[in-house]
């Protein structure tokens, strides 16, 4: 039976519809390379699957191959028993049933086409999003606009860890997803001299190009932190590592007692080094945050200051700051069509366009010194300048064509003076001994007299 095999995955591993599942998987992969995320999906459903049904992996696939609308009903049955046995939200049971379970059937040659799949509720982090937004609107001199919440940011930071605090400062300013950050290595840091730091790559979930900046407040902590909490770190070392006290409860919960360095029994290991921040780890951290800052999160919905809308707020601030789709999906790393333009563009010509974007998503900044109207103040400053230099140009190249139009005019008069002249000389010297001395006469008696 399979309450007997399904303590241990790696039992369940070895039945040739998971072997078979796995190969699918991988050869579909855009790096034929299925990666550790996507298996753990797997692992958690299709356990449930297999403990609900009572039928082992090759049970299942035989039966579903049979009767394939009956295994669509048995599929229906599973994911209402995750939602009122397990307890699990609507749309999660939905996308797990209907997502890995279902892929389970198709990958083993199920027929699937179809099965229908279930209409999702209205999500439910909407609406705790709603109640505590991140932009507010802000009217001035008539004008209204959408700004940074940056009180209540600064309240949140307050609560995180040095750590934390830095990566909150880092998923903000530069529209990164949170697996990506925490894929980044010390490297990353160390080997950039520019006061931006700037990450050309691709997202490690798609391969999709991504060419964005770190804030000059967050490029400034970053390197304040690997000088400090990983200056004997090498440049391939992760750049976010477990904490101490992280690592105590992870000690707690796999031994069921708090860490002792002095008084620990024999049978327990030591405490583990530092390992590479994962983004569960981190997720729970804002989430702890958040409630101490006195925000009720309901059991079982998403923390309104999570990592991935940290990531939205650079989204929109883009749009605030009135960048067009393509750069902003090209900062992004977001899937589709992205623009060869942009692509192409240098670092310095992308940095211009971040800067417009960069007093939107600074935390740090006093809106009571008016510190971000002061920064669109001087772009606009210098578009002006630099179309007023432009239109200086311009004036200056028709002078220029005035100025030689002129000049060769006067040359022209010139040259007939000079030949009429000559034209005279020639003619005085053609005249007779006795004319050229009376003529010399009254021209000396001329002169006198002027």
């Amino acid at each position: 039976m399979i309450s007997q095999i399904s303590l241990t995955w790696s039992k369940i591993e070895e039945f040739a519809t998971i072997k078979h599942l796995k190969k699918q998987l991988t050869k579909r992969a855009k790096r034929q390379r299925l990666s550790e995320a996507t298996w753990k999906t797997y692992h958690y459903w299709l356990t449930k699957l297999f403990k609900f049904a009572q039928k082992t992996p090759d049970e299942l696939i035989e039966f579903a191959l049979k009767d394939p609308e009956e295994t669509e009903n048995l599929l229906i049955d599973f994911k209402n028993w995750c939602i009122d046995n397990q307890k699990l939200d609507e749309n999660t049971a939905i996308n797990g049933t209907h997502g890995c379970v279902r892929g389970f059937f198709r990958h083993n040659n199920v027929i699937t086409q179809n099965w229908i799949t279930p209409a999702k509720t209205e999500r439910k982090v909407g609406k705790i999003d709603d109640t505590n937004p991140i932009f507010l609107r802000h009217e001035k001199n008539g004008k209204k606009r959408l700004v940074l919440d940056r009180e209540l940011l600064r309240e949140f930071q307050s609560k995180l860890n040095y750590r934390d605090q830095i990566i909150m400062d880092c998923l903000i300013s530069s529209g990164l997803d949170d697996g990506d950050l925490l894929k980044l290595d010390v490297g990353f840091v160390r080997n950039q001299n520019e006061p931006r730091l700037f990450l050309n790559h691709h997202r490690s979930k798609t391969l999709v190009s991504i060419r964005t900046f770190f804030s000059l407040t967050a490029s400034k902590l970053l390197r304040h932190y690997v000088a400090t909490e990983r200056a004997k770190a090498i440049d391939e070392d992760p750049l976010f590592i477990t904490t101490m006290a992280e690592r105590k409860k992870s000690f707690r919960r796999k031994y069921g007692e708090l860490y002792d360095p002095l008084n620990n029994p024999p049978h327990l290991e030591k405490l583990p080094d530092g390992k590479r921040l994962i983004p569960v780890v981190l997720a729970t951290n804002f989430r702890h945050a958040t409630e101490n800052m006195g925000i009720h999160i309901p059991k079982g919905q998403q923390s309104p200051l999570r990592p991935k809308r940290l990531r939205k707020v650079f989204e929109s601030a883009c749009t605030h700051a009135g960048l067009d789709h393509d750069l902003r999906d090209l900062f992004m790393g977001h899937t589709g069509s992205q623009s060869k333009t942009y692509q192409g563009k240098s670092r310095e010509e992308l940095e211009y366009y971040y800067e417009m974007v960069e007093p939107k998503i600074t935390i740090q900044v006093d809106e009571e010194n008016d510190e971000i109207d002061r920064l669109q103040e001087e772009v606009k400053k210098f578009r002006e300048e630099k179309l007023d230099g432009q239109e200086q140009i311009e004036k200056f190249k028709k002078e220029s064509v005035l100025l030689l139009k002129e000049t060769r005019e006067e040359f022209e008069d010139f040259r007939k003076q000079k030949e009429e002249l000559l034209e005279k000389i020639n003619l005085v010297k053609q005249l007779p001994k006795k004319d050229k001395e009376l003529l010399r006469k009254k021209l000396a008696e001329k002169k006198r007299k002027n």
